[in-house]
């Protein structure tokens, strides 16, 4: 789950005199910055709320998988991810030494509010207090979308929230396969 990222310039210069050659290298200024990657499910939330029951987390020590539907009516499985029944919100907190640097996450509704008129949501995204993305209305024959978001600017908060719209019935969101990618060289836990 790491890539590295080499920084560096090459210079050599040979200089011949009388049938000797001399050689001055200059070597490169190297920097290896590790890429990392987490799921957001992997670690704790700051604090959550959810409109009813309990939030749900999913990991790859799992028994469950969450299931949407993606593309053409294709079912996909996720073992990473949240179930929240609207309105809910989850926040992780303390990210600023972390250096992130891109977001990216599914989102839509769970198979088990699929195809249910009840079903009406918004889903939001903001970095610290800075709302970066909202969807439009969800409804239950929304096939779930893929959001991926450039993070440029240091940050120290991830809020996730979706909102009910037309009361919380079958509001099932699903936040799938949510992943941050960082610089640090550190382990995010």
């Amino acid at each position: 789950m790491e890539r590295l990222k080499t920084i560096g310039i090459w210079i050599l210069i040979v200089v011949c005199c009388g049938g000797f050659m001399f050689g001055l290298f200059l070597l490169p200024s190297i920097n290896i910055v590790k890429e990392r990657k987490v799921y957001l499910s992997d670690l704790k939330p700051t604090y959550y709320v959810v409109g009813y029951g309990q939030l749900k987390v999913y990991t790859e020590d799992s028994e469950e998988v969450l299931a949407m539907y993606v593309g053409d009516e294709e079912r996909k499985s996720f073992e990473h991810g949240f179930f929240a029944h609207a309105y809910s919100t989850i926040v992780f907190d303390d990210l600023k030494s972390y250096h992130l640097t891109k977001f990216s996450t599914y989102f839509g509704v769970n198979e088990t509010a699929r195809n249910n008129g009840n079903t009406s949501m918004e889903f939001m995204i903001y970095f610290d207090d800075k709302k970066v993305y909202q969807s439009e209305v969800i409804r239950g024959d929304f096939n779930s979308e893929k959001i991926d978001l450039e993070i440029k600017d240091s940050i120290n908060r991830i809020t996730l929230v979706i909102d009910c719209l037309e009361g919380n019935g079958n509001d099932h969101g699903v936040w799938a396969d949510p992943l941050i990618f960082y610089s640090a060289n550190k382990e995010l836990k």
